[in-house]
This record gives structure tokens, C-alpha cells and sequence, in this order.
């Protein structure tokens, strides 16, 4: 329809500046046709926001609307949950709309490491949110990224669900180029107990604020690896959900070397039971923690724990399996 008869649209509502393309109702998909259709409309040229989430959209389409001369800046872009490649990638990276950019997310999609490559050689030096969560990136697009000269303003990245493994988990953080990076998602990308012993040991983990390990299997020993870091003392906030922890990792946590910052701790989805509430709530090493999120663990007696902290979320205990 809006390829159609964009003009109508626009009498009626002069204003418009927004506009979320759903799929198609006829034959259901997002084609190329469909989409020079839609980058022959001069009434792009107005818009400033658009919405292109969970389409299936994939390269041909997707290069094709980018090829449109009526795009034009400021432009923001909602690509998540679509089949988008490398193609797709650089044809993004090169639309002069892009070079303002602070943010990309293509959460959700295909890039993989030829995608971070590209994203490493060409993003806007501006850039400083970058979210690549679930795009089949391994150890050879994180060490791109960990390398770029162009991500020195990085302050966040979001790897979760990509398989960088150690080696892209310890060059990421250990990155020199990635001076400015103070937050990073790293849910489930297999990091290892020997892994994990190794970041606790990077010095350059000290300029972290706010860390996401969950869905790593770190269990108490991995956790009691990083509880017993000296590099820690960045950390505002810490997510540990799904990550096999018990009594004694966080045990451990509650004497941490060096979480004097620590504010928000999230470990649902967890084995942690009235032992390790108790150690948080006498703990003197978290000063500073007020939020904390142990959902679905073990705790069968609050008391203590909802003593120190009254807005601690404890829903589920004991029906982590059965809700699973």
C-alpha cells in the first residue's frame, strides 16, 4: 500500500515521520520487487524513522531499499529479527545516511564474522552502542572487532548468543582499540571455567561497569575466579543468570575482592539457597548493592535477605526446573 500510494498517505497525515512496515498480507513476504517498489517513492525523503523488524527480510530486499536516492538523513532504522548477511552489512555501511550513526542494532540476524569484519572496517567513528546479538559470530569476527582503529568511542557491546568462545571474550576485553567500552553483553557464547579464570585476570576488565556472563556455566568456581579478581572494581553491575551457581559461588561473591561498586547484582535461574542469601545479606564487601534479582533459585527463609534488601526480586524459588 505505501508503495502505492504514498502520496495519499502523506495528504492525509502531512506530519508523518514514522512508519513500521509489517509483511505483506497477499503473499507474505518482503521481496526485491517489493522493495525497489518502495525505494522509488520519493516520500521517503520525509521520513526519519523505519521500522523493518521480523520480516525475513533478507540481502536482495534489503540492498535494494538501501539503493533508493530518496533516503536521506537523519535516519533511523529497526532491522532486528530479519536474514540479513554481509551484504546487507556493507550496503548499510556505505548509505550516506549511516555516517551519524551512534548506534547499530542488528540484533537478530546473519552478519557473522565477514558482517563484524565489515562493521570493524567501516562503522561511523561515532559510533557507540553496537548490538550483534544471535549473528553466528566466532572468535575471528570478535577479533576484528577487538582490533578495529574505527570503534575507539565503543561504549557498548552486545554479543550474546554469538559463539565468540574465550578467544574473542579475552581479546574484546583485553582490547586496546576498545578504549572507551564500559558495557558488554557476553549471554551464552561459551565461555569456559579456564576462560573465565583468564578474564578475571585481564587488568583491562577494570574499565567495565556493567558485564553480562550469564548462560555461561560458570558455576561457583568460575564465579569464585572473578569474586577473587583484583580488576574488578568497575563493575556497577553484574548478570550472572543461568549460570550453575550455588551456595559457595556466591558465598565467594559476598567476600569479592574488589565489588566495592558493585549496584546490581542479577543471578536468576540459579541453585542459590539460604546459605548464600545469608552471606549477601552480612556481606561488608557490596556496600553499594541494592538491586538484587535472585528469581527462581532455592531460597526457602527471606528474612535475612529481604532485611538487607526489601526490593529483592525472589519470585520462583524452588520452581526453576518445573517452569523450565
Amino acid at each position: 500500500m505505501f508503495a502505492a500510494a504514498a502520496d495519499r498517505l502523506l495528504v492525509l497525515a502531512p506530519l508523518l515521520r514514522a512508519v513500521s512496515f509489517g509483511r505483506p498480507l497477499r503473499d507474505g513476504e518482503f521481496d526485491g520487487a517489493l522493495a525497489r517498489a518502495l525505494a522509488a517513492r520519493p516520500e521517503l525523503a520525509v521520513l526519519r524513522q523505519i521500522r523493518l523488524a521480523h520480516l525475513d527480510l533478507k540481502d536482495e530486499a534489503f540492498t535494494g531499499l538501501l539503493a533508493s536516492p530518496h533516503l536521506l538523513g537523519p535516519l533511523a532504522l529497526d532491522l532486528a529479527g530479519n536474514a540479513l548477511g554481509p551484504a546487507s552489512v556493507a550496503a548499510l555501511l556505505a548509505a550516506p545516511f549511516t555516517a551519524e550513526w551512534e548506534a547499530i542494532d542488528l540484533w537478530k540476524n546473519r552478519i557473522g564474522d565477514d558482517g563484524a569484519a565489515l562493521i570493524a572496517a567501516s562503522a561511523s567513528p561515532r559510533l557507540r552502542t553496537l548490538r550483534l546479538t544471535y549473528n553466528r559470530i566466532g572468535p575471528r569476527g570478535a577479533l576484528a572487532l577487538a582490533s578495529s582503529p574505527r570503534l575507539g568511542d565503543l561504549e557498548a557491546l552486545d554479543l550474546a548468543h554469538d559463539p565468540i568462545g574465550d578467544r574473542g571474550v579475552l581479546a574484546i576485553v583485553g582490547s586496546p582499540a576498545l578504549r572507551a567500552l564500559r558495557s558488554l553483553e557476553l549471554y551464552e557464547v561459551g565461555l569456559t571455567l579456564e576462560g573465565v579464570a583468564r578474564l578475571a585476570a585481564e587488568p583491562s576488565l577494570a574499565r567495565i561497569e556493567s558485564l553480562n556472563l550469564g548462560g555461561n556455566g560458570l558455576g561457583d568456581r568460575g564465579l569464585a575466579s572473578l569474586a577473587a579478581s583484583a580488576h574488578t572494581r568497575g563493575l556497577v553491575r553484574l548478570d550472572l543468570e543461568c549460570s550453575s551457581i550455588g551456595d559457595a559461588g556466591i558465598e565467594a561473591l559476598a567476600q569479592a575482592r574488589d565489588l566495592g561498586r558493585l549496584e546490581v547484582l542479577e543471578a536468576r535461574h540459579n541453585r542459590i539457597g539460604d546459605a548464600g542469601a545469608r552471606a549477601l545479606a552480612a556481606s561488608t564487601r557490596l556496600p553499594r548493592l541494592q538491586d538484587l534479582d535472585l528469581a527462581y533459585n532455592d531460597i526457602m527463609h527471606d528474612c535475612e535477605i529481604l532485611a538487607r534488601f526489601p526490593y529483592a526480586n525472589l519470585v520462583g524459588q524452588s520452581v526453576r526446573e518445573p517452569l523450565r
